[in-house]
């Protein structure tokens, strides 16, 4: 996790590895705290999640507690199916696209298991279509 924030007058980034060591339940608190001085705002919050998603927030306030959690990865395995990969009982809006544009929706689905498996039931042939899953 990495923080860039202007202390002082200067553009400084701060970095915190958080790691559950070498069990599950580790020896580590999954908390990271940031010295951020006289900053009102973190300009940018980088977290480089395990699974290789990198998340990045903007203008986040300073002095709170902020809880994240790590979105969903969307894996593609075939012409019109995808897995999504979640925590636990996430549930998903699945949404279609020709343009990147206007999206609408197709189903919603929750993740029973580790990854869950989505067919896009409509079998028309399309020259472009674009597939999102959107966190409930």
């Amino acid at each position: 996790m990495r923080v860039q924030a202007t202390i002082g007058g200067k553009p400084k980034w701060q970095i915190r590895l958080i790691d559950a060591g070498d069990s599950p339940w580790g020896g580590q608190s999954f908390v990271a705290h940031f010295g951020l001085g006289d900053a009102a705002v973190v300009d940018t919050l980088r977290i480089e999640w395990t699974s290789g998603i990198v998340q990045e927030l903007h203008n986040v306030s300073a002095k709170q507690i902020l809880t994240v959690t790590e979105p969903a990865k969307l894996e593609v395995t075939g012409t019109r199916q995808f897995r999504i990969r979640s925590w636990l009982r996430m549930a998903f809006e699945v949404q279609r696209s020709s343009d990147l544009l206007d999206w609408q929706p197709a189903a919603t689905v929750t993740n029973l298991g580790c990854s869950l498996e989505f067919t896009d039931p409509d079998g028309m042939p399309c020259a472009a279509r674009f597939s999102r899953a959107v966190m409930k």
